[in-house]
């Protein structure tokens, strides 16, 4: 059976000798959310990004993040279109 998700967020806190509240902001969470992850545990997005920061590695260049205009982008200047659920016909 894991770690509970307290002990592995711990472990992570004290690799990157940093506290609750710098971590929420280097993940771009609330105080609260990472504090709702310890409590009932965090989702997968949430323990991928925790693993590559103790990795050292950078979460959003490791996944790939958009902004929000490259991720709702319709007209891109690639020439290729983003379906979207706001043009999509069968939502």
């Amino acid at each position: 059976m894991s770690e509970p998700f307290h002990d592995d967020l711990r472990i992570v806190l004290d690799l990157l000798k940093t506290d609750r509240v710098s971590l929420a902001k280097r993940l771009g969470l609330a105080v609260g959310a990472l504090r709702a992850w310890e409590a009932r545990g965090a989702p997968l997005y949430g323990r991928l990004a925790l693993a590559a920061l103790a990795a050292g590695l950078d979460p959003d260049a490791v996944f790939g993040k958009q902004t929000a205009r490259q991720a709702s982008c319709n007209d891109c200047s690639d020439g290729v279109n983003t379906v979207t659920s706001a043009n999509r016909a069968d939502d």
